[in-house]
């Protein structure tokens, strides 16, 4: 069967972080961190701790900050940080954390400077090569505890570099996905105390994560509330979005244009989340054939209407990446999935209890434990300044309940109406 290729690459890219060129909106938020890497250069030392939460584009601010930490951002002006990025996994420890930074940081520095940090550590016997790091005395042939070492080796590298930059930016990212059990925010308020103590100010840190993360860090020490900068991600405007979608569509030659009123629909069916924007931009940019992307191409990329088995769309990637996991996974009853259902099938986005109690099948404490479920879990949100009134975690969310409600009647053989 021959087999067709695509002439167009897609601009859109929901399974990466953005790029510094095409990154859209977050001005006060840049300004901030331009203000904490000028302020660090000068021995006053600014961390960040970048919260919000996922989908709204932690991740990629922190790529386009160690961007901007090498390039000439303010007039007149360059920055010149060597740059570290270790990204945290469930089963990490300490010890995996700290690993991490060191060998991306012998990554990023010429041969000459690690051949004069070796030297100064002749009692050791350090690998950094292969997969792992070990470190063992050669008098003791003991193992040493490397995240206890951390604030020294850090220093030593300090040390090595100073004169070449202006100094050393450390991103430790997806700090939500380690273990509460680690004391991080103990290792941190050490690690801080031990490099200001020294007068080592030019090592700067910037550690993103859910809210939790923050929270857990400043629940294990109150004290380290007050070392960061935090910048707390909201949602972005309908005017940030649509900027988005027409610096991606700018990249593509030939120019590919879009409908005025795709645009908006794009921007409000994505509910200012920038993942979201990215997902359903590279479906809708692969449905779309002529170069203009029409309410068609919005209706077959998203899956909606008669479109709605349509493969790759944005709602079966949705489903397969974050909807299933929320709806299927993490809900063993059904009286949770009852309620969302209730709720999607609201016509407008507010619900209130009463709305979801006059439909539930279940006893009135059954209904509050799974909406009480459900909002600490993050898939509906209470109305602020309400009672009683909640919405779902997003507009797409909701598109997927009906995909999902619409597919499991008519595998029972029901209607439109729910009707035998």
């Amino acid at each position: 069967m021959p087999i067709e290729v695509t002439s167009r690459m897609n601009p859109f890219s929901p399974d990466q972080p953005v790029d510094w060129e095409y990154f859209a909106g977050r001005e006060e938020e840049f300004q901030a961190i331009m203000d904490c890497l000028f302020q660090t250069k000068q021995n006053m030392t600014h961390h960040i701790f970048i919260t919000g939460e996922r989908g709204i584009g932690k991740t990629s601010l922190a790529k386009i900050t160690m961007a901007m930490s090498k390039k000439d951002v303010i007039k007149s002006f360059t920055f010149n940080y060597l740059t570290v990025n270790c990204t945290c996994d469930s089963n990490d420890s300490l010890d995996d954390i700290c690993v991490k930074i060191l060998k991306d940081l012998k990554k990023n520095i010429d041969n000459t400077i690690w051949d004069r940090f070796k030297e100064k550590f002749s009692e050791f016997e350090l690998k950094i090569w292969h997969f792992g790091f070990a470190a063992k005395t050669a008098v003791e042939e003991k193992e040493i505890d490397i995240s206890k070492e951390f604030p020294f080796l850090l220093e030593e590298f300090f040390d090595g570099v100073k004169e070449s930059f202006d100094g050393i930016l450390i991103v430790v990212d997806e700090l939500d996905r380690i273990s509460d059990k680690l004391q991080i925010g103990s290792f941190f308020k050490s690690l801080f105390e031990k490099l200001n103590l020294d007068s080592y100010k030019r090592i700067m840190f910037l550690l993103c994560g859910l809210n939790k993360a923050y929270e857990n860090l400043v629940e294990q020490h109150e004290s380290l509330n007050r070392a960061f900068r935090l910048i707390e991600l909201g949602y972005m405007s309908d005017k940030e979005l649509k900027e988005i979608i027409l610096k991606a569509l700018d990249r593509i030659n030939p120019k590919v244009s879009i409908d005025i009123k795709v645009l908006d629909k794009i921007a409000h069916i994505t509910g200012g989340m920038p993942y979201f924007v990215q997902q359903v931009g590279y479906s809708i940019f692969n449905a779309d054939t002529d170069n203009f992307i029409d309410e068609e191409d919005y209706a077959k990329g998203l899956g909606i209407g008669k479109y709605i088995n349509v493969k790759d769309s944005a709602l079966e990637q949705l489903a397969r990446k974050r909807f299933n996991k929320i709806y299927i996974d993490e809900f063993k009853s059904n009286a949770y999935r009852e309620v969302l259902k209730i709720m999607a099938s609201c016509s407008i986005e507010i619900v209130t209890k009463e709305f979801i109690k006059e439909r539930f099948k279940g006893k009135e404490t059954k209904l509050t434990n799974a909406i009480n479920a459900l909002r600490e879990r993050n898939a509906i949100k209470s109305v602020r300044g309400t009672k009683g009134k909640y919405e779902l975690a997003s507009r797409l969310f909701k598109e997927y309940l009906k995909m999902r409600t619409l597919a499991e009647d008519y595998s029972l053989g029901l209607d439109k109406n729910g009707k035998k």
